[in-house]
C-alpha cells in the first residue's frame, strides 16, 4: 500500500491507498483507532476491492491541531473525498467512524455504507448511568485496571494470543490515551456518551438516508448488538449478526466482513 499524507484545513492527514485497479473502498475507523483496525483484513489475498483508509486526527500519524468532535471527523472525512477525488460507491465505518460513514452518504460523497458496530442512539438505553460509566473508563482509562477491563472487553475470541498478552496490550493503550486525553476527554463525554446528543444528532444521521446497512459481532460490549437490531428492525436495515465475535471485527472475523464487502461491491 502506498502511504501518503494530505493537508486537510489545518492537519496533516495520514492515509494509506492500494492502486490495483480495482474498485476503491474507504474505510474509517473508530475512536482513538488508525487506518490499521483492519489490518487483518487488509492482508486477506481474495479482496475484489483496493483500500483507502484514513487516520483521523489525533489518531495513528496525522495531527491534532483543531479541537476534536465528531463533526470536524465528519468534515475531514468529507474534505479528503473531495480531494482525492475517487467514485467511491461504499465506504466502511467502524464505530465512531460510522459516524462520518453516514454523513459522507448523506452528504451524497458516497453511494452505499457498510456500518460495523457503529455509534448509535441506543447504545447507552440500558442501564444509562452504569453504561455511561462504564464506556467512558474503556475509552479513557484512568488506570492499568479500566485499561485491562478495557482491553480485554474489545474481543471475544483469544486471536493470535490475545489474552495472553493482555496486559502488555493494556499497558500500551494506557499510556497513548493518557498522551492524548487532552485531544479526546470533550468528545468522550460530550458527544460519546451524552444521551441528548446522541437521541438528537446521531438519530438524525440515520433517518436521512436508505443506503445503509449493518455488520456486528452478536458478543460486542462496546456498542450492544441489540442496540443496532432495533434500528435495524425499526428502519428496516439488513444486518449481518457474526457469532463468537465483539468489537474488534476486523480482527477477530475479517474473512466474514471481506465476504460481505466483496458482495456489495459486486451489487453497487
Amino acid at each position: 500500500m502506498d502511504k501518503k499524507f494530505i493537508k486537510i484545513f489545518d492537519e496533516e492527514v495520514f492515509y494509506v491507498e492500494e492502486n490495483t485497479g480495482k474498485e476503491k473502498v474507504l474505510f474509517l475507523h473508530g475512536f482513538n483507532s488508525s487506518h490499521n483496525f483492519a489490518q487483518q483484513l487488509y492482508l486477506l489475498k481474495n479482496r475484489n476491492y483496493d483500500v483507502v483508509a484514513i487516520d483521523f486526527p489525533g489518531c495513528g500519524k496525522s495531527s491534532a491541531n483543531s479541537e476534536i468532535t465528531i463533526e470536524y471527523y465528519q468534515k475531514i472525512a468529507q474534505e479528503f473525498v473531495k480531494q482525492i477525488n475517487y467514485n467511491f460507491k461504499l465506504v466502511v465505518g467502524h464505530s465512531l467512524g460510522g459516524a462520518s460513514a453516514l454523513y459522507l452518504l448523506n452528504s451524497k460523497m458516497v453511494n452505499y455504507a457498510l456500518l460495523a458496530a457503529p455509534i448509535n442512539y441506543n447504545i447507552l438505553s440500558a442501564k444509562l448511568d452504569e453504561t455511561t460509566e462504564k464506556l467512558k473508563r474503556w475509552l479513557i482509562p484512568s488506570n492499568l485496571n479500566d485499561a485491562i477491563e478495557s482491553s480485554e472487553n474489545l474481543v471475544f475470541n483469544n486471536k493470535n494470543g490475545y489474552k495472553e498478552n493482555l496486559n502488555k496490550i493494556a499497558t500500551m493503550f494506557l499510556k497513548i490515551t493518557k498522551f492524548k486525553e487532552r485531544n479526546f476527554l470533550k468528545l468522550v463525554t460530550n458527544q460519546i456518551i451524552n444521551p441528548n446528543y446522541l437521541k438528537k444528532e446521531i438519530k438524525k444521521l440515520y433517518t436521512q438516508s436508505n443506503n445503509y446497512e449493518f455488520i456486528i459481532g452478536i458478543n460486542d460490549m462496546f456498542v450492544p448488538f441489540m442496540s443496532v437490531a432495533k434500528i435495524a428492525n425499526d428502519l428496516n436495515k439488513n444486518l449481518s449478526a457474526i457469532s463468537n465475535c465483539g468489537h474488534a471485527i476486523f480482527f477477530e472475523k475479517p474473512e466474514q466482513v471481506n465476504e460481505k464487502i466483496n458482495k456489495l461491491i459486486s451489487s453497487l
